[in-house]
């Protein structure tokens, strides 16, 4: 991989390279902020919404807990963001209002144009806008096919026609739009066919574009593409999806002003001003603001699924003040979100109370796939609180989820993929004892059946688009040790755990992987690692987090001179060590395992 500035002699050959060879450009909401189009992009959407959903009346300024929410929320992507809003149908709609601009800007005339006439192999974009479209249409080229949706493709066009391919979908097919987590699953083979004959051997140029998406770097990086050029304005990579692919495909990493790269491949002068208004994301906030609820199951759902649990604590409580008990949906939405921050909080005990009351009220109003949903969530919080569990929580939502007709085939997987993680976790457990008791004959049992449970997961987490899981199972597979394959031309593996919830913006799984490497290692903790280990810690502490703190703590005990001797940590250590709700049988086993 290199790093070549715009305007040096060899970024100018570059250009060269490119305008003599059959190259297609893929860009991002980048190319949408120049005047007069002047549209947010994900992150600044993201960065704007931090004060609409975290008011002062909410976590005052001056705390600290303000400052570790700040922290962690800037790490977080538009799509998980926008994941956890509970209706994606007035989501589409503000979004369709929003993203209807016509109002293309000299960059979108420039590339479209560049299209038209042959410069260019294909335009790939994830914007929603029609502006690119405005510029055919005043073109009125034929010979450009824009492709939205499957039934857009005709096998002759994608090889005879420019192809004009907006992945993500367009404003004006609402149906088409991809902006949740759960949007991007897998891609699906009809895209990922247009994208391998797109891009076959040929030269890749981004850019506007962070490659923080979810589903497409990952088959990129798997297309034998001659060469990918990452345009970028800063030295810094914009993503670890594109730190990831320049490095795996030898790319290059071109450092400058986009207006001026595109000045010197197309060779038009470009009159505009980078100009992003927040104008539109003002209007999001009052779109969504009149419904009071829903913003408050936003932010608890959110706190949840970032891992800041003493505020998602707050956050339920609120949000259980607001909404009237008894058999709706909102009820059991409100008591799903408390249990879950109980949950992070180790109040495994309270937490399956909670998460068992959601789930009668959901068989009450017969809501069985919340009622199977919900049971593996009482699953989960058990095997916390206690070693054995007399009912089987598992079986029984796998009973309920197979028995269920004219469920939609997404939701399906998804839960199957959450069934598959569980027995795979279960099997964990079994491989803790064996290794204690050095039962070695079992392990490969013990392993050959957690590594096909755990290849299921991956399979049906990522076809249901359900990351928190895909990536939990590598995280899991690591802890145990055992690779899983499940690479193949509609699946791929999941990513290290490291780069994976550093993209999702969750910092609880990254504590957790760090603790597995610390334990691993024979030496003592490095500067390095005293630092790293010392910020999880702080993080855990200024979010309650009990489970987290003890178990960081043991680890820096066990590792550090430093920690042993440190009488604040012991501290630490005893009273969030007992602050989590666990059976006796179940603390000696967290004592054994530092599990």
């Amino acid at each position: 991989m290199k790093k070549v500035k715009i305007g040096t002699c060899e970024a100018n050959s570059l250009i060269s390279e490119l305008k003599q060879s059959d190259f297609v450009i893929f860009t991002g909401s980048t190319i949408s902020s120049w005047e007069p189009t002047c549209l947010f992009s994900g992150r600044q959407f993201t960065d704007e919404m931090f004060k609409f959903l975290f008011p002062l009346n909410f976590v005052d300024n001056n705390s600290k807990e303000r400052d570790i929410l700040e922290k962690l929320f800037k790490k977080v992507p538009f799509e998980h963001l926008l994941e956890r809003y509970p209706n994606r149908n007035i989501l589409t709609s503000v979004f369709t209002k929003i993203f209807s601009l016509k109002e293309y800007n000299p960059l979108h005339k420039v590339l479209g144009q560049a299209l038209i006439e042959g410069e260019i192999k294909a335009l790939i974009t994830t914007n929603y806008d029609l502006c690119f479209d405005e510029v055919f249409k005043q073109r009125n080229d034929s010979r450009v096919l824009r492709i939205t949706a499957k039934d857009d493709i005709v096998q002759d066009d994608i090889k005879n026609k420019k192809i004009y391919f907006k992945i993500h979908g367009s404003d004006d097919n609402p149906s088409t739009l991809i902006f949740t987590l759960t949007h991007e699953s897998v891609l699906e083979s009809w895209k990922r066919k247009i994208l391998w004959e797109t891009l076959n051997q040929r030269r890749l140029l981004i850019i506007g574009y962070s490659g923080a998406d979810f589903e497409i770097c990952p088959e990129i990086e798997r297309m034998p593409i001659k060469q990918i050029v990452w345009n970028t304005k800063e030295d810094e990579f914009p993503s670890n999806n594109a730190k990831i692919l320049l490095t795996q495909k030898s790319g290059i990493q071109l450092i400058g002003d986009m207006k001026t790269l595109l000045i010197d491949l197309f060779g038009k002068e470009i009159d505009s001003s980078f100009n992003p208004q927040t104008d539109k994301i003002d209007f999001v906030k009052l779109s969504l603001e009149s419904n009071k609820a829903k913003i408050l199951e936003w932010r608890a759902s959110l706190l949840n699924s970032m891992g800041v649990p003493s505020l998602a604590q707050k956050a339920s409580e609120e949000l259980l003040s607001t909404v009237a008990s008894g058999l709706s949906m909102d009820y059991i939405r409100a008591i799903r979100q408390k249990a879950q921050a109980l949950f992070h909080l180790g109040k495994y005990r309270e937490s399956a109370s909670l998460f068992h009351k959601a789930s009668l009220i959901a068989k009450r109003i017969n809501n069985k796939y919340l009622e199977a949903d919900l049971l593996l969530d009482v699953s989960t919080s058990l095997r916390n609180y206690k070693i054995f569990c007399l009912k089987n929580y598992v079986k029984v939502a796998e009973r309920i989820i197979m028995n269920l007709k004219n469920i939609d085939e997404q939701k399906r997987h998804r839960l199957l993929g959450k069934i598959f993680l569980r027995k795979a976790t279960q099997w964990k457990f079994f491989g803790l004892i064996e290794k204690r008791l050095k039962l070695s004959f079992f392990s490969q049992w013990i392993n050959r059946r957690a590594k096909e449970f755990l290849q299921k997961a991956a399979n049906l987490s990522l076809n249901a688009g359900n990351w928190f899981d895909f990536y939990q199972i590598r995280l899991l597979s690591d802890r145990m040790g055992i690779p899983i394959d499940i690479s193949s031309s509609d699946y791929y593996e999941p990513p290290p755990t490291k780069d994976a919830y550093t993209q999702l913006g969750y910092y609880i799984p990254l504590s957790i992987h760090f603790r597995e490497e610390l334990k691993q290692k024979k030496e003592s903790l490095t500067e390095e690692d005293e630092a790293k280990i010392y910020g999880f810690f702080k993080t855990a502490k200024d979010t309650k987090n009990s489970p987290e703190i003890w178990k960081i703590a043991l680890v820096g005990i066990k590792k550090s001179r430093k920690w042993r001797k440190n009488k604040q940590v012991w501290k630490d250590f005893f009273q969030s060590f007992f602050a989590c709700q666990y059976t006796i049988g179940m603390r000696i086993f967290k004592l054994i395992f530092g599990e």
